[in-house]
């Protein structure tokens, strides 16, 4: 039963890491699309 509440425990705290990755990925690429260019400017 214990390993069980381990899985689980584990299993919660990968679904928790990969919430706070996604999180942290989205803000890091709107703080990169803020401060370049746009790609267009960069190949004519």
């Amino acid at each position: 039963m214990r390993n069980f509440a381990l899985a689980d425990w584990f299993q919660h705290r990968a679904k928790k890491r990969g919430q706070d990755v996604d999180a942290a990925r989205r803000r890091r690429s709107l703080t990169a699309r803020r401060t370049q260019p746009p790609a267009q400017t960069l190949h004519p």
